[in-house]
């Protein structure tokens, strides 16, 4: 073990390890950076676990991104395989719910990533459903930082998960490039007007990996009295339950405390 004087946060590391003892995940992202799903995953989960990230080359929320990003993922997926990965996630909802029946897409991306990384597959959209549900949510705010026709598009898939949505509200931004660059406030303030909307709700959900949520999370859960369901979150959260008791995470929010 490497102990002596090092900084404390090199201490702890055999000799004989890899990065990544408790885990190599794999992540496939459909923008063409990293930064805020990478940040809160290493908040979140424990020292040990190594991200193998692959990226696509998208900037703008749209049908025809959206498709772009559909037809290069099974090749994508396939050079996880060279990388020892456990699971892999892929972000990037609209590609489920911008066209056609959305659960139908959602199993059909997780299923395809899963066939060509040969490993678990962890759809992040499908995860944050699956992530309210066993909170025993029904009625939801919904904060995103889309323009409105998605979130019309995104309020209409989660209809389909047998939710009602009683509000949705957006920042009104059109890319990757613009989400990942928003203070917390655009987010406390877009999460706020859709609970003021909705009115009695059981839950907030805030959607898309990309917008910087997770130091909000507790805060609005405390100032508002419900759950918040956030994607980073939701994703993390379903890693845990796939790799089980090894993968601790930091129980930020009720979803993960649970």
């Amino acid at each position: 073990m490497i102990d002596r004087d090092v900084p404390s946060e090199l201490q702890g590391f055999a000799v004989d390890e890899s990065y990544g003892p408790q885990g190599r995940i794999g992540l496939i992202t459909v923008g063409s950076t990293l930064e805020t799903p990478l940040y809160e995953f290493y908040i979140l989960v424990p020292r040990g676990v190594a991200l193998v990230a692959r990226h696509m080359q998208i900037r703008t929320v749209d049908l025809a991104s959206a498709d772009r990003a559909l037809s290069s993922l099974t090749t994508t997926a396939e050079e996880l395989r060279h990388y020892s990965v456990d699971c892999v996630v892929v972000l990037g909802g609209p590609m489920a719910y911008l066209e056609g029946e959305p659960l139908t897409r959602a199993e059909e991306i997780r299923s395809s990533v899963e066939s060509a990384a040969g490993v678990k597959t962890i759809f992040e959209w499908t995860a944050s459903m699956d992530a309210l549900h066993h909170l025993g949510v029904e009625s939801v705010a919904v904060a995103t930082p889309f323009v409105d026709h998605n979130n019309q598009r995104l309020a209409k898939a989660m209809a389909l998960n047998r939710f009602d949505v009683r509000a949705i509200s957006g920042a009104g931004l059109e890319g990757n490039p613009d989400f990942t660059v928003q203070h917390l406030r655009t987010c406390m303030d877009t999460a706020s007007r859709a609970l003021e909307l909705a009115g009695e709700v059981d839950a907030l959900f805030i959607a898309c990996p990309r917008w910087p949520v997770l130091p909000l999370v507790e805060e609005i859960e405390a100032r508002f009295g419900l759950p918040v369901v956030a994607s980073n979150q939701s994703w993390v959260w379903a890693l845990k339950q796939e790799m089980g008791p090894s993968f601790p995470v930091v129980p930020i929010g009720r979803l993960l405390a649970a």
